[in-house]
């Protein structure tokens, strides 16, 4: 196994693998630490072999010794192998390296295509597991950071904030909330000094957890107070209870929201309505990037649209699925300007013709010339569907053939 590290100066990652008593140190280029944020690694995280041999393939890690032909000579798998980084190998039994397979897989259906993975380390998924305890709360996994900030919040002109504009690992909001304000932002890497920065500055409650061995630590520096705790036996429920009696107590406030619209409120109850059956959760303003997954074949106009935000993303439930796949991203084409702007128009066409060269399946909600809702997905093969009302029993009946679809398609079970 290898683990990532930060450098001291916060500039990049590199990666120090243990072979045959020999410490080796990795080098990783910019679209190497691209590759690794985007399948939520990071530093303190471990990453088996076969991936390890991918980035090198792939030139994103290298050094200046020898290193390098070696672990690839030691390595069961050749690094020209397809490595599926959304469904990586992992390390069992010694060297022995085994593929996780899904039963599409299996029967040689579908074999191209695989579902980008959001709880990819052990940190991730003790993480979620802690904060499904707080019954009072949903879990939303990968928003964009903008919408944690008040509705319409903009940088100065004259700052440049990238991370801004990417996901954080996940926010919690109360269950109660219509409109999912984020109560509590969880990070599982340093966002960088711009956003800490506002997050002070604007008082957002949030957390940053990181994982040592079998030590987590959890960080939360609000309004001038610092809380540092330390769990050491695995259960992260108690690290974050402190920083949530914050909030109820009223320490703390929310002041952006996730779900932006009635539109998305019925689609939540549709959701809702559906889940006792398919195990499903709803997850809000995704950017593609985390929809579509790491991929080593994309344009530089592909590129320019990683940022755009998918209005919601169906994964199953965490006892179903604590992979975290992606089921179905759905966009939400209701307004306007999704017939009457081209430039709005092109970029639509442009993100559904992408969707469908990787093989994702996007369902897209309209409006329909009878004056109800179209539900259509290319990739599915599936009639459209239609509600004739925003009833959210109405948008249950047309969701849940293309749910039950795309649950097979991505090689799960309900």
């Amino acid at each position: 196994m290898a683990t990532i590290h930060r450098y001291n100066s916060g500039a990049g990652y590199y990666i120090r693998s243990k072979l045959a008593e020999q410490i080796l140190t990795f080098q990783l280029t910019r679209d190497g630490v691209t590759f690794l944020d985007t399948h939520g690694f990071g530093p303190g995280d471990t990453i088996s072999g076969a991936m390890l041999a991918k980035l090198i393939s792939a030139g994103y890690a290298f050094t200046g010794s020898s290193g390098t032909s070696s672990l690839i000579e030691t390595n069961p798998v050749s690094v020209n192998t397809p490595v599926n980084p959304s469904h990586p190998l992992v390390l069992d039994r010694g060297n022995e390296l085994q593929v996780k397979t899904t039963p599409l897989a299996k029967k040689g259906h579908n074999m191209g295509y695989q579902p980008n993975l959001w709880l990819i380390s052990d940190l991730h998924r003790r993480i979620v597991a802690a904060a499904r305890q707080f019954s009072e709360y949903n879990v939303l996994l990968r928003p964009t950071r903008r919408h944690i900030f008040v509705r319409n919040f903009r940088l100065p002109q004259d700052k440049i904030v990238s991370e801004f504009f990417r996901p954080c690992f996940a926010i919690l909001a109360r269950a109660s909330d219509p409109d999912k304000k984020p109560c509590l932002v969880i990070e599982t890497e340093d966002p960088g000094e711009e956003i800490t920065g506002l997050y002070e500055q604007h008082g957002v409650l949030w957390v940053l957890i990181q994982q040592d061995q079998n030590r987590f630590v959890l960080r939360c520096k609000h309004t001038g107070t610092l809380l540092e705790v330390e769990e050491t036996m695995g259960s992260l429920f108690k690290l974050l209870c402190a920083p949530l009696a914050w909030h109820e107590r009223k320490v703390s406030f929310p002041q952006g929201s996730y779900v932006h619209s009635h539109s998305e409120r019925v689609l939540r109850d549709a959701v809702t309505t559906l889940s006792p059956s398919y195990r499903i959760e709803l997850h809000h303003q995704v950017p593609l990037s985390y929809v579509i997954g790491f991929k080593d074949n994309l344009t530089s106009e592909d590129k320019k649209l990683l940022g755009s935000e998918i209005d919601a993303v169906i994964t199953q439930s965490y006892e179903a699925d604590p992979d975290g796949a992606v089921i179905l991203p759905i966009r939400l084409d209701l307004h306007d300007a999704h017939r009457n702007n081209p430039l709005v128009e092109q970029k639509d066409k442009a993100i559904n013709a992408l969707c469908e060269r990787q093989g994702v399946p996007l369902l897209v909600i309209e409006p329909n010339s009878a004056e109800g809702y179209e539900f259509k997905c290319e990739r599915l093969r599936l009639p459209a569907g239609t509600a004739p009302t925003r009833d959210p029993q109405d948008w249950a009946g047309a969701l849940a053939p293309f749910l039950g679809a795309a649950i097979r398609y991505a090689g799960r079970s309900f």
